[in-house]
């Protein structure tokens, strides 16, 4: 019997026409599971049954919940499949389907399959892979997504690029899960949705030139990685990757404090997605203070988030005071006339514990000042993370290590530790001549040789204005 096609001289159809058991020309229609359905004397294609086309197999993922550590599986395609060989592989880790699950893993058409597979809850790739004979092959490659971030080289994006089913830098954002809405045919990052967790927006919360730093806020109710937005201030471009490191996807309701250069006087904050600056879309958010008509006040004016001539005026720093849907001049305050007073209020040795307190009437951001412990020397802003610009009245507990038998302890607004002017304050406990006592006398703050002699932890009884040891108890 012959089926799908006449072979022809392919085959031996010749033979059977000679011996008079299959007419030239004729097959079986179909590819799969052919029946004979003659008593045994008949011969021919009319007496040969097939039950259908098999069709093709078509296993992508169908959702990707990495909150909690879940993938399900569809087979999209009109054929069975044994997925038991095939892999997952998130940032170069690799698993097995049959070591993951017990459940029959032979998929039928449409089909789903959900299994338990551990994801980096914020950024991961996951690709997934028909055998383990090789990973870097874009032929064994038969789905792949990611989300949170690009992860370049830290996973198998290039094999996907490769394939042709993922286009560099995207990554699918929000808080999952993650849906796949196509048919089984399309791919690439269109074709993912977020299932659940809302939309990050993200705003900036407060500006403050005195002390180059800008506090960005996520108002959302999505995690958004802002590495690859820009900031624009007087047509000068920084984007947030080169001025800070570390963690920088925001979750909802999270803060972080990003060193921008600013001027004193007057300028414009533009926050950019993109490097676009042209661009209304590619504008989060816009405030300029000290003068009007400065920078991208055209662009945010095409966006409809600030009125052309208008300014925060006073001294900074600005705070945004609106809720996230909130946009222009009437959303902005200038922080209470006057000046702050950062002190020491409370060190506590046995616990590792520094209390700062702003004593005085402005708010100030403290995320570059510095403390010195025996000529240890630390900067705020890598002891403490979130909002670190403090109110008036406000104080914050940092973590410092401390000896717990006799230390100095200094504060610092820059890190020139041996200049009186940059000392914020000053303190010693447990005796006398240690670290930076020489530079608090020179600035009139504490006696050299006095030290705290008691029992910690060490408390400051001034309202602000008064130095030494006699206000420490």
């Amino acid at each position: 019997m012959q089926y799908g096609v006449d072979v022809g001289t392919a085959g031996r159809v010749d033979v059977a026409v000679a011996k008079g058991i299959w007419t030239a020309g004729e097959f079986v229609a179909g590819n799969v599971e052919f029946d004979y359905e003659g008593d045994g004397m008949d011969n021919g294609a009319s007496f040969w049954a097939s039950a259908g086309t098999s069709g093709e197999a078509n296993v992508r993922f169908a959702s990707v919940d990495p909150s909690n550590d879940q993938v399900t599986l569809k087979n999209f395609g009109n054929a069975a499949a044994d997925i038991s060989n095939y892999q997952f592989c998130r940032r170069k880790n690799y698993d097995a389907i049959s070591t993951l699950s017990t459940e029959d893993l032979t998929l039928d058409s449409n089909e789903e399959i959900t299994i338990t597979l551990t994801i980096d809850d914020n950024s991961s790739d996951v690709a997934l892979y028909i055998d383990d004979s090789g990973f870097a092959n874009a032929d064994n490659l038969l789905d792949f997504m990611q989300f949170g971030d690009d992860i370049g080289d830290d996973g198998r994006v290039n094999v996907a690029i490769a394939k042709g089913i993922w286009s560099e830098g995207e990554y699918v954002n929000g808080v999952g899960p993650y849906t796949y809405t196509g048919s089984g045919v399309e791919n690439g990052l269109d074709n993912w949705d977020v299932s659940a967790g809302g939309e990050a927006v993200i705003r900036l919360s407060q500006v403050d030139p005195a002390s180059d730093m800008v506090v960005v806020k996520n108002f959302g109710t999505a995690s958004k990685n802002i590495s690859n937005y820009w900031f624009c201030a007087r047509f000068d471009y920084n984007d947030v990757a080169t001025l800070k490191t570390g963690n920088l996807i925001l979750a909802p309701n999270e803060e972080i404090s990003i060193p921008v250069t600013l001027d004193d006087a007057s300028s414009d904050v533009g926050f950019y997605s993109t490097n676009t600056f042209g661009s209304s879309d590619a504008l989060t958010d816009f405030m300029q203070y000290g003068d009007s008509g400065i920078g991208r006040e055209s662009v945010a004016d095409d966006k409809g988030i600030w009125i052309p001539g208008d300014f925060v005026n006073g001294v900074g720093p600005y705070s945004y005071t609106g809720t996230g849907d909130e946009n222009g001049l009437d959303n902005w305050d200038v922080a209470e006339d006057g000046e702050a007073v950062i002190r020491l209020f409370e060190v506590d040795p046995a616990s590792d514990v520094v209390v700062l307190k702003n004593f005085g009437t402005a708010s100030k951001n403290i995320s570059t000042y510095w403390f010195c412990v025996r000529f240890s020397y630390e900067e705020v802003a890598t002891l403490q993370t979130g909002n670190l610009v403090l109110a008036p009245n406000e104080e914050i507990s940092i973590t410092v290590i401390l000896d717990d038998t006799s230390s100095d302890v200094s504060f610092y607004s820059t890190n020139t530790f041996g200049s009186a002017d940059a000392m914020s304050d000053f303190m010693q406990y447990g005796e006398g001549g240690i670290g930076r006592e020489s530079v608090a006398n020179t600035k009139g703050i504490w006696t050299s040789g006095d030290f705290v002699d008691n029992p910690g932890p060490f408390s400051y009884t001034g309202d602000g204005n008064t130095n030494g040891v006699s206000v420490w108890e």
